[in-house]
């Protein structure tokens, strides 16, 4: 690209004007042989053709590069990749941010941990979602070991039939109880 400067001529109708005293700059687009656009078009369509045609190729190639690059650069993240895609983003741009948005998750994961630390260490409970605990309606029977235990060592203390049957062992009819607690019913 070249910068022409044009002081234009006096002539009767500038007389006593300022504007003709001051120089105009005109930019002109000139081709590496020196040619204006124009100049090209007019001179030689085909070559016109030509660089405009490698103009779009190379361009099409370096955004099969970008793109290529981040697919690499987020090969498990697609959603992420459409967004950098349509924003325009460079590789190192995609970088950038997928970095302050990584680290701001692990900011709010730490203070999440140092929360929960901090209230294990006080012997308070962590927090959690209704979702995550069992819901209790309280209708149902405890089937936890030690109170299939319990109930087994009641019948075993009330039943001196059941004691003989297991030889005196209390070990393999509470194992045989946790198993078959419905058949002692």
């Amino acid at each position: 690209m070249t910068k022409e400067t044009n002081t234009p001529t006096k002539n009767s109708s500038d007389s006593g004007s300022n504007a003709a005293d001051k120089p105009v700059e005109t930019i002109v687009e000139r081709t590496p042989a020196g040619l204006s656009a124009d100049q090209v078009l007019k001179g030689s369509p085909d070559a016109a053709k030509e660089i405009s045609e490698k103009a779009g190729t190379e361009a099409a190639a370096a955004e099969r590069e970008r793109l290529s690059g981040l697919a690499a650069a987020f090969p498990d993240n697609a959603d992420f990749v459409a967004e950098c895609v349509n924003n325009e983003l460079t590789v190192e741009q995609a970088k950038a941010k997928r970095y302050d948005t990584v680290a701001e998750e692990l900011k709010t994961a730490n203070a999440k941990v140092e929360e929960l630390e901090a209230k294990q260490a006080s012997g308070g409970k962590p927090n959690f979602l209704a979702s995550d605990e069992d819901e209790d309606d309280g209708d149902e029977e405890d089937n936890s070991v030690d109170a299939k235990d319990a109930a087994g060592t009641k019948l075993w203390n009330a039943d001196a039939e059941l004691r003989e049957e297991f030889n005196g062992k209390k070990s393999t009819f509470l194992a045989d109880y946790r198993r078959n607690a419905d058949d002692y019913k």
